[in-house]
């Protein structure tokens, strides 16, 4: 694995691969706009979820749903942006999947983006490729509604009304070398700095460049 640190970079990610982000995120009402369905074919194991109303405040954790992917495959999540109050909300809808294993849902993993239009159930399909170089392992998938939200969203946000829903996604064919986690730096001088980092499971060597 190769790391490119400055140490300002270092002191500022060196909790970014904790966990993902659950606390103070999502809707804090239970009412209005709502996933209404949701489902990902994967290679032997399927996620289909149409939730119930009332919705849920904050985090609604769906992670006992599986789809399993194949780095380098196609497939298309199907999801319809809707209501729990039977009246219909402009908003955006967005979907990430955090290939890379470092815990966050980074603007490049978006893998789709919808416009709650008001007026009825907008469904959307969201075909995508996973990166050739995905990270093996379990990751999530994060699904966002943003009553009165503009794109783009922020996974980790907070709002009133909406959802956030997290499922379990399964890659294998890509890579098995990740990143760090535990970053810190210590003793810094003017010219010198000890780092530390625990190497991720997939690490024979772990360079350090600046």
């Amino acid at each position: 694995t190769i790391y490119l640190l400055t140490l300002g970079i270092l002191l500022s990610t060196s909790t970014a691969y904790s966990q993902y982000c659950t606390v103070g995120v999502g809707p804090t009402s239970a009412a209005d706009s709502n996933i209404e369905s949701l489902s990902l074919n994967g290679e032997t194991l399927n996620i289909v979820d149409n939730p119930a109303c009332p919705g849920v405040i904050g985090v609604e954790d769906q992670t006992v749903q599986v789809a399993d992917l194949i780095a380098g495959n196609a497939y298309t999540v199907n999801v319809g942006w809707g209501t729990c109050s039977g009246f219909y909300y402009n908003g955006v809808g967005q979907i990430w999947i955090d290939y890379d294993g470092s815990q966050t849902f980074d603007a490049g993993e978006l893998i789709g983006s919808g416009i709650a239009d008001g007026v009825a159930v907008v469904n959307d399909a969201f075909p995508f490729v996973v990166p050739a170089l995905a990270l093996n392992g379990t990751h999530r998938m994060r699904v966002m509604q943003w009553e009165g939200g503009s794109a783009p969203l922020d996974p980790c946000g907070s709002y009133t009304w909406g959802s956030v829903t997290d499922y379990t996604i399964t890659i294998t064919g890509g890579t098995s070398c990740g990143p760090a986690t535990a970053l810190t730096a210590s003793n810094i001088t003017g010219t010198t700095a000890d780092l530390s980092w625990t190497p991720d499971g997939g690490s024979v060597t772990d360079n350090v460049e600046w």
